[in-house]
């Protein structure tokens, strides 16, 4: 995080990940996952932390491997969705 001076996302679960990756649909792109359950963390540069988070963004490579994925933020998943929507 000091590197990139950006939050941090942190899976409360390894299995989790796991299931992250069943879920994600097959074909390349990024994604957006909600668990509908706390799945991990998110560590901020300023120090805070906030808790119980249900979201995860996930992406996936031409040939169908998972690049990443991570929790995320509510402020993420609308900054994604707006930009979605301004590039249509």
């Amino acid at each position: 995080m000091a590197k990139t001076n950006k939050p941090q996302g942190q899976w409360l679960n390894a299995q989790d990940w796991v299931k992250t990756e069943k879920v994600t649909p097959k074909h390349q792109g990024i994604y957006i996952i909600d668990f509908k359950r706390p799945v991990g963390r998110i560590y901020y540069p300023d120090g805070t932390i906030r808790e119980n988070v249900t979201r995860v963004v996930t992406q996936r490579n031409e040939d169908g491997t998972l690049n990443f994925g991570y929790p995320v933020s509510d402020s993420f998943v609308l900054s994604s969705l707006n930009r979605s929507n301004q590039s249509e």
